[in-house]
């Protein structure tokens, strides 16, 4: 049983009421002689799941318990009345919080049920307190925008166990006063969008008329659904939306605030590329794009600033922008102007909003061309091939075929090679080139990218870095049963990103006769990872060739190694099966023998504060167990199994579940094995295996 919801009455003047526990979370509504109780957990509890507490004021008196709800439904209900406090349970608690909804998300049906009501039945209930339990304990991966919004009770914009806390007031207090609640809480609108505010209670009771004010340029529609238990607002902006807040007041209920930001009106200026070249007493074209944002339209003023003298703006420099524009300037450069290369800036401006590029004027004395690339570093693996842009300006009437080359400083051919290794001016830019690097080794290339026409050569310095690695193990041998780890070597040569490693092997998998493995680091950027095998006690004995795969940037290597496995010795071998948070699932096996048996005796070590519980393994079902602690320093507990009908090895014996916090060893010691004849075996060992922290 996973939640329950108890009504309990009782004489006060033969008991006084103390408080109630629960296994995970619990919640309870005292008054006169009646306690109204509800507790719920992301699992059914090993132990009590719910526990009311009463001072005996008169020996023999108890308390009338009336069972209102559970979950399931068919649930039974076994009281005890004792002595003492509910032991706690080793429960998962929620590992983080889940978000609550965004503007995105708001929709106003959310509205129509109570706060918390998160299957939307219409009523807050038990089964809503475990829906939200599940959905904080991680059991439920995607909760719905609606649960997420009737999950965060107390509109923190998260859900937490204080949300809980709220939910279960809810179901045990009738009475409960209520209280106003507002999501989304941060809202961002552009003018002309819009959103939805969605209003509603947290307690019981019916919620006041709520009343909200908003600041300038914001606009609220009612658009609450019919007979809903909330309320719901289309907030929409209009073009002069100021930043602020949209303050709500319910009265008695109290009062919430959500946060409005408008974006501001404003343009954005790109230049189509990043230099211009002519000549003395010719014109250059610098094409441009103004892009308005957040609604903004109005004239926008184009100028040119840090022109020399003789350098002039020849076209049109105003625009009127109602929408994206793309457009080109002509520059006038007079025949005074002497060649160089000048840095200009184009500024757009309108109002108190100004935008402001740099580009390069190029001004040539004499026919001829200049390229720049889009990148001067190129990183790719080896034997891949890697692209980059190249612009190219003719000037003075250049034109004719340009050859490509990559060279080393010294002009020297470079170990990789440039296509196409050549390009007709004048020619449309980009121009697209592929380095490749087939045959080359590994390393830090400094090259040029060599243009050479007519009695001109032109360079560009590129920078080309392959890189690789490769993965390296060695071979391994383990007993039956056994777990062994080596370590798996990455070399790398100019790579230091994170590579993913797999294991592949007809062995590998999960079970007896099975090898099972795990990587410490996976992805790993270090240059070594342990690898961790778990050998099955069923797998049988011979070599085993495994495959590493390494994959990282866009190569992939692999490397091959033997795993041998061999006979074990007759032992108790525990293996870890499972954890979750700080309970561990730990099998007990027998390996290294055929021999039968009737019954078995052993001691498990733990670490410091851990607790143990053991049940049969899969070759004693039927069997008896006991265990029992004999002493806590060192911490140490003994298991005896009795079996009716004898069983043989190899396989599993026992199951043991250990709990606790901080880690360390886990030992299975003192091993006495019962013949079908009675008589005691002593000759198997034990093992050990680390609990991590």
């Amino acid at each position: 049983m996973r939640g329950l919801l108890v009504e309990v009455t009782f004489d006060p003047a033969a008991l006084r009421y103390v408080g109630v526990e629960g296994a995970y979370g619990v919640e309870a509504f005292a008054q006169g002689g009646r306690v109204r109780a509800v507790a719920v957990a992301p699992q059914a509890p090993s132990g009590p799941l719910l526990a009311v507490t009463f001072e005996v004021l008169r020996p023999g008196a108890r308390p009338t318990v009336q069972v209102v709800e559970t979950f399931p439904a068919e649930g039974s209900v076994r009281q005890t009345w004792k002595a003492g406090s509910l032991q706690p349970q080793a429960l998962v608690s929620p590992q983080s919080a889940v978000s609550g909804i965004g503007q995105n998300d708001a929709d106003p049906s959310f509205v129509q049920n109570p706060l918390g009501d998160l299957n939307g039945s219409g009523a807050v209930s038990l089964a809503d307190g475990v829906l939200l339990t599940d959905i904080l304990a991680g059991n439920v991966a995607n909760p719905t925008p609606y649960q997420r919004y009737h999950g965060d009770l107390n509109s923190s914009g998260t859900l937490t166990s204080q949300d809980l806390a709220l939910l279960l007031r809810k179901i045990v207090n009738p009475t409960l006063e209520p209280n106003l609640e507002l999501a989304p809480q941060d809202i961002s609108l552009s003018p002309g969008a819009h959103t939805y505010l969605l209003l509603n209670n947290s307690g019981n009771g019916t919620l006041p008329n709520v009343s909200c004010t908003h600041p300038q340029g914001i606009t609220l529609l009612d658009e609450t659904p019919q007979g809903a238990s909330g309320k719901a607002y289309k907030v929409e902006a209009q073009g002069n939306t100021l930043e602020g807040s949209i303050q709500c007041q319910g009265g008695s209920a109290g009062t919430r605030t959500a946060r409005v930001h408008a974006p501001y009106p404003n343009f954005r200026l790109e230049l189509s590329a990043p230099s211009t070249t002519t000549i003395p007493g010719g014109t250059a074209s610098l094409g441009f794009t103004l892009t308005p944002e957040n609604g903004f339209t109005g004239n926008v003023t184009l100028s040119l600033l840090d022109a020399p003298p003789g350098v002039s703006l020849q076209s049109q420099s105003t625009v009127t922008l109602s929408g994206p524009f793309s457009g080109s300037l002509t520059l006038a450069v007079g025949g005074s102007v002497a060649p160089r290369t000048y840095t200009l800036r184009l500024r757009a401006e309108s109002g108190t909003l100004s935008q402001e590029k740099a580009f390069a004027l190029v001004v040539q004395e004499a026919p001829g061309f200049e390229f720049h690339l889009d990148q001067s570093a190129l990183t790719q693996p080896v034997g891949w091939s890697g692209n980059l842009q190249a612009f190219f300006f003719p000037y003075g009437g250049f034109g004719g075929n340009v050859s490509l080359a990559l060279t080393d400083a010294d002009g020297n051919p470079a170990p990789l090679t440039l296509t196409p290794n050549s390009v007709t001016l004048p020619a449309s830019n980009p121009v697209t080139l592929s380095v490749n690097a087939s045959g080359a080794q590994a390393g830090v290339y400094n090259l040029l990218v060599r243009a050479s026409g007519g009695s001109l050569t032109r360079t560009q310095p590129l920078t080309v870095t392959l890189y690789d690695f490769s993965v390296n193990a060695g071979d391994l041998t383990l007993a039956q049963g056994a777990s062994g780890t080596l370590s798996v070597t990455l070399n790398r040569t100019h790579f230091a990103g994170p590579i993913t490693l797999s294991l592949n092997g007809s062995v590998l998998g999960s079970g007896n006769d099975k090898v099972s493995y795990s990587f410490a680091e996976n992805p790993t950027t270090g240059n070594s990872v342990a690898l961790t095998l778990n050998v099955g006690p069923n797998v049988a004995q011979g070599d085993y060739t495994l495959t590493l795969q390494a994959s990282g940037g866009d190569l992939s290597r692999s490397h091959t190694f033997t795993l041998r496995v061999t006979a074990a010795d007759k032992a108790l071998q525990p293996t870890l099966l499972s954890r979750t948070g700080n309970t561990y699932t730990v099998g007990v096996n027998l390996v290294g023998t055929t021999e039968a048996y009737r019954g078995a005796q052993f001691s498990v070590t733990l670490p410091a504060g851990f607790t143990l519980n053991a049940s049969t393994g899969t070759l004693t079902q039927g069997c008896l167990l006991d265990f029992s602690p004999v002493s806590t320093n060192p911490n140490r507990w003994n298991v005896v199994l009795v079996c009716n009908t004898s069983f043989s090895g190899p396989g599993q014996l026992a199951l043991l579940t250990v709990a606790g916090t901080g880690g360390g060893n886990l030992t299975v010691g003192d091993v006495v094995l019962v013949r079908p004849d009675y008589t005691e075996d002593p000759s198997a060992i034990g093992g050990s295996l680390t609990l991590a922290p």
